[in-house]
């Protein structure tokens, strides 16, 4: 690649390299002008070719209606094509084909929206047959024309003298034009293959997406042989008021082969057979999530569970919107469902890319060994229009169940791969194009890269109608990159069919030794049909764009390396795990330099930025990309992180110029975007972008995460210069605030074909471990086919599986075990050795001894004593143990039994007992005074001692005490057997005796206590005869009733009475003497006698 910038001293009429066709170039301030104004001014490059690209700067004056351009496949002044634009106010562009010196208009349009009156950058792309031709970096105009093709020089053409070339880039060298032979789809057409299912009809619905098609055997308890196919479909957001799910048909072979539509059987219509008792669910939907309608099913079976991915809207938040999500179920018989966990793929929108739309998963058994993964997944995150972060992310997992065991490999933006989309876009459709993954389970090796069918459709940002759209194939590497042109393995239909505008949610099963394929065919009027493609795998011949061969890594730098990364102001690692740049409030910039590359020393060189954002509300400022001087650059080809957080914008400076800023529709947050939801990326998202260089054609893709989402150049920079790799932000908030980001990383590739070379691998380092110890290997390999592990020590290591890059493997024996990793490519293999030290386990813990008992025991002179003793071995299990016994029970003394045991390894353990042997000692007598008793009162009461005992003597003495006081006289004190007469009350009572009794040691026993209840004795009441005497008179025995003065209500006396010389006399207990009472008496002819009286008791 040559970079002609035209700086030379004024007045120079020739330039080294350029051949003058006719007229002569005049050099004025660095730029190129001819030194008359006629139309045959053509100048070529001597050393340039046919194929590649050629890029022009060019001034002019307004009006003049000349043209200029490129001269391409030049051959002679007859034989070459002419590319121009013509100067004015239309932007005329014409592509004209000379041929034996008659000029041809291939291509003659406008392209005044694009054009500039003042100043304009060419560029035109010729491969092969086709020629391209870029204005202001849209394209203008195009053709296939095999007319020269290959053949001539490059050069350019300008008809006035007014009009200034700045600078031109041209191809020295042909590019390299590699083909792959490997396999490709081709399809045929079997038209619509079921109807709209009666159950969404039913309910009002007319359109039906998603048909997913899996194989019966694959489906526990499932009756394969007379139902082979499952195919599961859905609607698309339907109505609130109905509800919907995932509906359910079963092929039945029965009834004829699966391209037969009579085949199908919906499932309320077959449920009920014998052959499905065991389901449960018999109706359609089968499946919906109570917080929403479920759609696009995705179904795989792993270890007997089936699992059934699906797309809802999930909640509402704050804005009013909805997240939308993928959810999982799982059951046993392909029909019945349980929720498992809801969304299941999931992130804060806070801090990442995209909105929270992360539905229409798919997922499939990991094909890729170098993604040390089970699973791969691919889904939505984000949503549509630019500020909605539109992309899809591809998963890894090795466990299906788990939310947190998804881990994202790679994004997958939008794509705008110009040479992809050219190559891929359905004819006569004049539309924006993007690619977007739509179903990894397409994916499958072949050779050193993977097919995988991916879709391609009208760029639809904001929402509406996406009509075209349709799948082809393409070829991607280990990392999902696209390097091929596409494989247009079918076309939509003719217009008026049923799929003239979409061919969609293609799919495949294979079946019987043949590969179908199902997808929504959609008319352009919007009706919709399932439809079936038989689909053949054929020879095919892929044309690599970009082989991506021998990936080296050149720098990465994260929170756990920043070796090669000087920054002005050091990061700190947040709580993320993320690098944190701080930015000072005064608008001082932080430069961080990643160290210096020539561009030139590589055929392509990859920058990714991981995770990069704005920690809070303060905006930020930023340049990204490669530098003369990062701190005050003048020649650069970056990024530019606008102060507004809008888009991201790719330019190039050139000796303190800058070119035209290019939107690389790469969404940065946006500040005044307070809200993350389903419309809206938050200000503080950290997003995923990269730029890929193609020095030798001067191209620049700008990433997003793995997708070409923006195809520049590097226009007028010089790249002959050592560049250094660099960002520089600031805030012009004027508070202080940061800059994050997850990784930087480089990486090289070459533009060698893959299998062009053998390939490199490397096994990883060596490691040292224990019989049974596991170990993940961490091998590396490029450029190959295939992998294998083998042990070539003669052991039987176990590897989880030895054809991926980083298997777990575990060693069972000791021994020095060297492992191989062998990659293999068409062009041989190429192996690297690991080596395992294993180890047996040192045996170092010795038994383990227990004495029953204890560590101490007491024994009395004349007991018995055996030792009982127990010794483990963690390896060796039960020992017998030695003992060492000087136990002598006779002799009163302190003794020290030891015992050992020995395992194989030879440790000891040993342990050791205490005996204590005593003399024997007295005992105390033990005193027993007989039960409790209850006895009535003025009883005779007898105790007895007789209950008493000494074990190693007699007793010979006994006492006697009473503790409660009661006044009871004890027959004795001393004797064994002793009586008294219970005491007499009118209250109940008990009575308390104590005993000690004494051996023939004279040893007292301790006291015991018997308590005699004695029971209340009840009194018959006594009379007093009372006299009173009275203020009245009579004589004779009378009844009286008796008052007190202050309660004449209340008889204190009712009863007979005698007067005697005014003195009442009368028996009772109930008044006492000196009561004043007054009364009543009552003649026995009352009341012809009878009285009152008052007195006082005497």
């Amino acid at each position: 690649m040559a970079l002609e910038r035209f700086n030379y001293p004024d007045g120079t009429t020739s330039v080294a390299g350029i051949t003058a066709v006719s007229n002569n170039l005049v050099i004025n301030g660095g730029k190129a002008y001819v030194s008359s104004p006629v139309s045959s001014n053509f100048f070529i490059f001597d050393d340039s070719v046919s194929n590649g690209v050629f890029e022009m700067y060019a001034e002019e004056p307004s009006g003049n209606n000349k043209q200029y351009g490129f001269m391409v496949r030049y051959v002679d002044e007859n034989n070459n094509w002419l590319v121009v634009v013509t100067d004015g106010e239309t932007g005329r562009c014409r592509l004209i084909k000379k041929v034996n010196g008659v000029n041809n208009t291939v291509v003659d349009v406008n392209k005044d929206s694009i054009y500039q009156s003042n100043a304009n950058k060419l560029k035109v792309k010729v491969t092969n047959e086709r020629i391209r031709f870029f204005l202001n970096d849209e394209l203008a105009a195009e053709t296939d024309d095999s007319f020269l093709s290959g053949q001539g020089k490059t050069g350019f053409k300008t008809d006035d003298s007014t009009i200034a070339i700045n600078w031109m880039s041209y191809q020295t060298e042909e590019p390299v034009s590699l083909v792959h032979t490997g396999k490709g789809l081709s399809a045929t057409k079997l038209g619509q293959i079921v109807p709209l299912h009666s159950a969404m009809a039913d309910i009002g619905l007319y359109s039906e997406y998603w048909p997913t098609v899996v194989r019966g055997d694959t489906i526990p308890n499932w009756p394969s042989t007379k139902y082979p196919l499952i195919m599961y479909t859905s609607p698309d957001h339907a109505p609130a008021n109905v509800t919907t799910g995932i509906y359910v048909r079963v092929y039945n072979a029965e009834l004829g082969e699966p391209t037969e539509t009579a085949a199908w059987e919906e499932w309320q219509n077959v449920s009920n057979r014998s052959e499905f008792d065991h389901i449960a669910k018999k109706t359609n939907p089968i499946f919906t999530e109570s917080a929403a309608p479920s759609e696009t099913p995705s179904v795989i079976t792993s270890n007997g569970t089936v699992y059934l991915f699906t797309h809802n809207i999930l909640n509402s938040n704050s804005a009013g919107n909805v997240d939308q999500g993928t959810s999982l179920a799982k059951g046993f018989n392909g029909i019945d469902f349980t929720s498992v966990v809801s969304p299941l793929l999931s992130y804060d929108a806070n801090k990442e890319q995209g909105t929270m739309h992360t539905g229409y998963a798919n997922i499939i058994k990991n094909p890729i060994p170098s993604q040390p993964y089970e699973f791969l997944v691919n889904a939505t995150h984000g949503g549509g229009d630019p500020s909605r972060g539109p992309s899809e992310v591809i998963y890894g997992t090795n466990d299906i169940e788990d939310p947190e065991a998804y881990e994202i490999i790679t994004m997958f933006d939008r794509s705008r791969h110009p040479e992809v989309i050219y190559a891929g876009a359905a004819s006569g459709w004049n539309v924006n194009w993007v690619i977007m993954l739509s179903n990894i389970s397409t994916l499958r090796k072949d050779g050193p890269y993977y097919r995988l069918s991916v879709n391609i459709r009208k760029d639809v940002v904001t929402g509406g109608d996406g009509i075209p759209l349709k799948p082809i194939e393409v070829l991607v590497d280990e990392n999902f990159n696209i390097v091929s042109l596409p494989n247009n393995f079918v076309e939509l239909g003719a217009d008026g069919s049923f799929d003239d505008g979409e061919i969609t949610h293609y799919s495949e099963v294979e079946y019987e030794g043949k590969l179908y394929g199902f997808y929504r065919g959609k008319a352009q009027n919007n009706d919709t049909v399932i439809a079936m493609l038989d689909v053949a795998e054929i020879d095919y011949d892929w044309s690599i764009i970009q082989p991506l061969s021998n990936k080296t890594e050149l720098l990465r730098v994260n929170s756990n390396n920043t070796s090669g990364m000087t920054a002005t102001s050091n990061p700190t690692t947040n709580q993320d795990g993320l690098l944190e740049f701080p930015l000072n409030a005064n608008g001082d910039s932080n430069v961080i330099n990643f160290g210096t590359f020539n561009l030139l020393d590589y055929d392509v060189l990859e920058v990714k930025f991981k995770r990069q954002a704005q920690t809070d509300v303060q905006d930020i400022y930023g340049e990204i990309g490669f530098f003369d001087d990062p701190a005050s650059p003048s020649n650069a080809a970056r990024f530019i992180w606008t102060k507004e957080n809008g888009s991201l914008i790719y330019n190039v400076l050139s000796d303190g110029v800058a070119s035209k800023e290019h939107d690389t529709r790469k969404t940065v947050g946006s500040y005044d975007r307070t809200q993350a939801d389903s419309q809206r990326e938050y200000y503080t998202s950290r997003i995923v972008y990269g730029i890929r260089i193609f020095p030798a054609t001067r191209v620049v893709h700008i990433l997003g995460g793995v997708s070409v989402i923006n195809e520049f150049t590097l226009e007028s920079l010089d790249i002959s210069q050592p560049l250094a790799l660099a960002m520089n932000f600031s805030t012009p908030s004027g508070e202080n605030t940061s800059m994050e980001i997850e990784e930087i990383t480089v990486n090289s590739y070459s533009n060698e074909a893959r299998g062009a070379t053998t390939p490199t691998v490397n096994a990883g380092v060596n490691d040292a471990g224990m019989v049974g110890d596991s170990f993940q290997l961490n091998g590396t390999a490029s450029d190959y086919d295939s992998l294998v592990w083998t042990c070539t020590t003669g052991q039987t290591p176990i590897f989880s599986d030895t054809t991926i890059l980083n298997p777990t493997v575990t060693f069972d024996e000791a021994g020095v075990h060297n492992l191989r990793l062998t990659a293999t490519n068409a062009q041989g293999s190429t192996s690297d050795d690991v080596e395992f030290v294993i180890t047996e386990e040192v045996d170092s813990t010795p038994p383990q001894i227990t004495f029953v008992g204890g560590s101490t025991i007491t024994l009395t002179v004349g007991d018995s004593y055996t030792p009982q003793v127990t010794a483990i071995d963690a390896n060796d299990g039960t020992l017998t143990p030695t003992v060492s016994n000087p136990v002598n029970t006779s002799t009163a003394g302190t003794y020290t039994v030891t015992a050992t045991a020995t395992d194989a390894a030879g440790n000891v353990g040993s342990a050791t007992q205490t005996v204590i042997v005593s003399e024997e000692i007295n005992q105390p007598p033990v005193a027993n005074a007989g039960p409790d008793q209850s006895v009535a009162a003025g009883v005779l009461v007898q105790v007895s001692a007789s209950g008493s005992s000494d074990g190693d003597g007699t007793i010979v003495g006994y006492k006697w005490r009473e503790t409660t006081n009661s006044g009871v006289v004890l027959s004795s004190t001393t004797a064994e057997n002793i009586s008294f007469t219970s005491p007499v009350s009118d209250t109940a009572q008990t009575v308390t005796l104590e005993l000690i009794v004494t051996d023939d040691d004279g040893v007292d026993s301790a006291p015991v206590y018997v308590d005699i209840s004695v029971a209340a004795q009840v009194l018959e009441p006594t009379t007093q005869t009372l006299s009173v005497t009275i203020k009245g008179s009579g004589s004779g025995t009378y009844d009286i009733v008796l008052f007190e003065p202050n309660d004449l209500t209340t008889p204190v006396f009712s009863g007979p009475a005698t007067f005697s010389n005014d003195v009442l006399t009368l028996e009772t207990s109930d008044l006492e003497s000196g009561t004043q009472i007054v009364g009543l008496w009552l003649g026995s002819n009352y009341p012809q006698t009878g009285g009152a009286f008052y007195g006082v008791i005497q």
